[in-house]
């Protein structure tokens, strides 16, 4: 499979509306190339979304963010603010929570 294949894939699986960062979509595919190639893939990925942008297939909401925009009666919906912090800082895609801050260290 090549690498524009697999970023298709994490974005069809992310869903519409749920900011995708590019760093989580490095980590997808990470896993999957050589430690030489690396460096190109991740050259490639940067190239693969900017054209995915211009084919409409994905929106930019800031530098390194993307997602998939809804569609309702007035066009394309964009994304908040408050789902790019909630995914970002809060909540994993999995819905489970981020540890925010280690308790248990003392000072």
């Amino acid at each position: 499979m090549n690498c524009y294949n697999m970023v298709l894939e994490y974005i069809n699986n992310a869903g519409q509306g749920i900011p995708i960062f590019i760093n989580e979509i490095k980590e997808y595919i990470i896993n999957l190339y050589q430690e030489a190639n690396r460096e190109k893939v991740f050259n490639n990925i940067k190239a693969i979304l900017n054209r995915m942008n211009k084919e409409g297939i994905i929106e930019t909401a800031y530098k390194g963010i993307y997602y998939v925009p809804k569609e309702n009666i007035f066009g394309k919906m964009l994304l908040g603010n408050r789902q790019i912090i909630q995914y970002k800082y809060i909540m994993d895609k999995k819905r489970k929570y981020k540890r925010l801050y280690n308790w248990s260290k003392t000072i």
